[in-house]
């Protein structure tokens, strides 16, 4: 079936569909924020942010090292403001929603990270996110080579040595398939990310319905992917979207593998049955 997915309020997020360089990956996140928070104001966290910046910036008056920059920005962030990393934030959604962040001063490593690189990015300093593998990090690059940045452990800064060593030894994986993931990554994939820590928490939890919002984001981003549209289809049903979910479910079942016929069989007559009782 041919899905068109739309987000009529979210301009910056519908930039990211489009792939539009000029993307504010910052909004789009508080625009997802925003369907689990109907009626949130931006406003707050983009006036707290811009507070943050002109704090380091005065911090930074006559510096421009860049281990000088990431330590003003660790001092001013985790120090004064005590953002920081929690074991508890992997089983909250709002330590996804970057206005949460801010307010509780809690978060996952990649909202951290996203509330650092807006504040670095409102005074020119140029940090770049890394999805690095079971923790997402920033980078800055230096003469001495790029220096990364661990947002969710109050600030740590890393070489390209040290990052290497621990990212292999918390990864169990090889230097050589490590050593890409260190590299710079897309808004896109930064997005795609975040919503997939979401979307692993809401059907984790059973709230099936924020969890249909954010597969509905995943699939819009990836809409050439076999996975995105089955799970939206699973999700959907769960979510009791039975019509969409016989659609979905019907489509996939004319190019899954023989491994997923079954399990998609299911909970495609299961929907139908839904589907007619409801009307």
């Amino acid at each position: 079936m041919t899905l068109k997915l739309v987000f009529p309020d979210d301009v910056e997020f519908t930039k990211l569909i489009q792939r539009d360089r000029n993307a504010n990956l910052t909004v789009a996140a508080l625009e997802v924020a925003r369907e689990a928070q109907p009626g949130l104001s931006f406003r707050p966290t983009l006036e707290w942010i811009s507070k943050r910046a002109l704090e380091v910036q005065s911090m930074l008056s006559g510096k421009h090292d860049p281990r000088n920059q990431l330590q003003a920005l660790a001092q001013c962030l985790s120090g004064t403001h005590g953002l920081h990393g929690s074991s508890s934030a992997y089983d909250q959604a709002e330590a996804s929603y970057l206005n949460r962040v801010v307010s509780t001063g809690t978060g996952l490593p990649i909202s951290l990270s996203l509330v650092w690189w807006e504040v670095a990015r409102s005074i020119g300093i140029p940090l770049q996110g890394v999805s690095a593998p079971l923790q997402f990090l920033l980078r800055l690059e230096s003469e001495e080579g790029p220096l990364f940045v661990d947002a969710f452990r109050g600030g740590l800064i890393l070489d390209w040595e040290e990052c290497l060593e621990w990212l292999t030894d918390l990864s169990q994986l090889p230097e050589d398939e490590v050593r890409p993931m260190m590299d710079p990554a897309r808004p896109r994939e930064i997005m795609t990310r975040m919503l997939n820590n979401l979307k692993v928490l809401h059907v984790k939890q059973g709230h099936w319905e924020l969890a249909h919002q954010v597969q509905r984001r995943l699939t819009a981003l990836l809409p050439g992917r076999f996975d995105q549209h089955r799970d939206l289809g699973l999700i959907a049903f769960k979510a009791g979207h039975y019509g969409l979910a016989v659609q979905l479910l019907e489509d996939c079942l004319r190019s899954c593998d023989g491994s997923e016929r079954s399990v998609l069989t299911r909970h495609w007559q299961e929907a139908v049955r839904c589907l007619s009782e409801r009307n």
